[in-house]
């Protein structure tokens, strides 16, 4: 019986296999993978089909490149006839010239504001309060004072013995002896105040003097800021003096405690 010549569906390599093996598996001797063999296609049916198969496919295409080859020449040419005789057409536009303009660079300079006199103030202020110095000791706030406003009070018992007048005379005569500024408009103040009582039958007066230096203070709380002011430094005693000598005891205590003041006052402006 003729053979069966196919072609491997896998790897399509040319398989040749007996007739009797139509329908049956075979191995492919190439890719070694299981293939079937067809039924019904001998060699000598395949080799008298395949050349006429080819001529007639062959002759199919010819006609249609021909056919088609034969449109296009036409269409050309008619499109050709058309255009003999036309003048040629010239399209006019309007141009619009634009003025070349040169670019600039642009560069940001940081303009100065103008600040008004409070804020300028508000502005300083807040500065020195970032840069302030922490003090451990009260004393350093008496570093650049520069001036103090002089203040007496005394109670009606003292005020009949002596004057406040003269007490804050005597008061400022010792500060000055010191070296130590006075002005009414200064921002620290200095208060001086006597509080007395008369015994039985005005024998003699029980007193308390007592002398503090206030300065401004800035509080911050919470993101707040507090003025006011606070005493930093003080310093007081007790007495008691017989009518006949109490003026003298008064004057006494005052030049004691302005000497105490002064020179806790000038030892902190040497530093």
């Amino acid at each position: 019986m003729p053979d069966i010549n196919f072609k491997c569906p896998r790897c399509a390599q040319a398989v040749e296999a007996p007739s009797d093996l139509a329908g049956r598996m075979v191995v492919c001797p190439l890719c070694q993978k299981q293939i079937s063999v067809p039924r019904g296609m001998q060699q000598s049916a395949v080799k008298s089909l395949s050349p006429n198969t080819d001529k007639s496919t062959a002759v199919v295409w010819l006609s249609v490149l021909g056919g088609m080859a034969t449109f296009l020449a036409i269409l050309f040419g008619l499109l050709w006839l058309s255009a003999i005789g036309r003048e040629p057409r010239v399209i006019e536009k309007s141009v619009q010239v634009v003025k070349e303009v040169p670019v600039v660079s642009v560069k940001e300079v940081e303009v100065p504001v103008k600040l008004t006199p409070l804020q300028q103030v508000d502005l300083e202020m807040g500065a020195r309060c970032r840069n302030a110095i922490y003090c451990t000791d009260q004393k350093q706030l008496f570093r650049n004072v520069g001036s103090v406003d002089v203040h007496v009070f005394l109670n009606d018992p003292v005020k009949s013995i002596i004057s406040e007048d003269r007490i804050k005379n005597k008061l400022e005569l010792i500060l000055r002896r010191n070296n130590i500024t006075i002005d009414n408009n200064s921002l620290h103040s200095l208060w001086l105040s006597v509080e007395g009582t008369w015994l039985e039958e005005k024998v003699g007066l029980s007193y308390i003097m007592k002398i503090d230096f206030r300065t401004p203070v800035l509080v911050e709380r919470q993101l707040f800021m507090y003025r006011s002011t606070a005493d930093i430094w003080s310093k007081g005693s007790i007495g008691f003096a017989g009518k006949s000598v109490v003026e003298k005891a008064l004057i006494d205590g005052v030049e004691n405690e302005a000497e105490a003041f002064a020179n806790a006052y000038l030892s902190e402006q040497k530093k």
